[in-house]
């Protein structure tokens, strides 16, 4: 493998798509995410944790918050390793967590 394609901030890319209707959104994320699964290139994509802080007051925030969460989560379920980086410290999540469902 020759190629690597970083994502640094999947929360912006997301922002950006933010309008779309769910059933849009819902056809972005299986493109995106079949994309992911057929390239031979390695992907590093970097996610910002909105779902430690308060909840948003309004409902935009509220959806960028939960389509951020979940999409960071059905990437996760595809990626291998996955690591949490905060406070200049990095822990392997696939070594120290359990999987959810998504």
């Amino acid at each position: 493998m020759t190629e690597c394609l970083l994502i640094d901030s999947l929360g912006t890319w997301l922002a950006n798509l933010l309008e779309q209707d769910e059933a849009t959104w819902q056809q972005t994320c299986e493109t995106l995410l079949d994309s992911f699964k057929q390239t031979t290139a390695q992907i590093i994509v970097v996610a910002e944790e909105t779902g430690w802080g308060v909840v948003p007051a309004y409902p935009l925030g509220r959806t960028f918050r939960d389509r951020l969460g979940k999409l960071t989560r059905q990437i996760g379920a595809i990626a291998n390793p996955v690591f949490l980086v905060t406070g200049g410290h990095v822990l392997n999540l696939s070594q120290l967590g359990t999987r959810l469902p998504v």
